[in-house]
């Protein structure tokens, strides 16, 4: 497997039209609408296709590729198969849940480290094709760019409505990582 690192990889190019999505239906959302509900779909859809590539390709030759046991595969499907089943269940859902985000990715993450090297291994080669780094830089630039709309929406709001100027920034730290 090799690193493709460029702006034009799938993963970005499908994130882009999230993003573009995500900003439509965020101008033409009445105030309060969504921004966490826009940013839990993008990260829902990034992390989830992440494990579920996981998945998929973890087939015969990237198990002997990684060392990963039959002992080990079977630990992977007990601690991680209603995971795989739920990710795969709501990944078209678009209805808000928190059934996956960067959060629960990490500990997805951490927990396989603990149950199979090779696997955790293998994953981190996937996220090297998915040009991870490249994908959560782009991920938290959306987040910032999303709140930014929310406050300008604020702020139009109490603009039209006649009553004078009330303007109120509230940053959302869900939306904004550190």
């Amino acid at each position: 497997m090799t690193n493709k690192t460029n702006e034009s990889s799938p993963m970005i190019n499908a994130l882009k039209e999230i993003f573009e999505l995500g900003k439509k239906t965020a101008k033409n959302s009445p105030k309060g609408f969504g921004f966490k509900y826009i940013m839990n779909g993008v990260e829902k859809f990034y992390y989830s296709n992440l494990i579920l590539n996981f998945v998929k390709n973890l087939n015969d030759e990237n198990i002997e590729e990684f060392n990963i046991t039959g002992l080990e595969l079977k630990n992977i499907e007990q601690e991680f198969g209603e995971l795989f089943k739920n990710i795969q269940e709501k990944l078209t859902d678009i209805k808000y849940d928190n059934s996956m985000d960067r959060m629960k990715y990490e500990s997805f993450k951490n927990k396989l480290n603990k149950t199979s090297k090779g696997a955790y291994n293998f994953l981190c080669e996937l996220e090297a094709q998915f040009d991870n780094e490249a994908c959560e830089e782009k991920i938290k630039e959306f987040s910032n760019e999303i709140a930014d709309l929310g406050r300008e929406y604020s702020v139009k709001l109490s603009t039209e409505s006649g009553i004078g100027i009330t303007i109120e920034f509230q940053d959302d730290e869900d939306y904004k990582e550190q």
